[in-house]
């Protein structure tokens, strides 16, 4: 928890687990840089998978773009 607790200092801005399972989830707001390097000093402890989100505003750009 100690790291959780300094990654909540940084670029984390939100963390929690799921109810009976044995599984977490943590929103980042940074850089794939950035992420990468709050999430190396996890790695010998757990596996990560990486989700990236859009914003409303990228999605808005991309819906123009594929309307022509």
């Amino acid at each position: 928890m100690g790291m959780v607790k300094q990654d909540l200092k940084g670029i984390a801005t939100d963390w929690g687990a799921f109810p009976g399972e044995n599984r977490v989830c943590c929103i980042v707001e940074g850089s794939p840089l950035d992420v990468v390097k709050m999430t190396q000093q996890h790695m010998p402890y757990v596996g990560l998978k990486v989700h990236p989100v859009a914003p409303v505003s990228d999605l808005h750009e991309l819906l123009k773009h594929m309307d022509g």
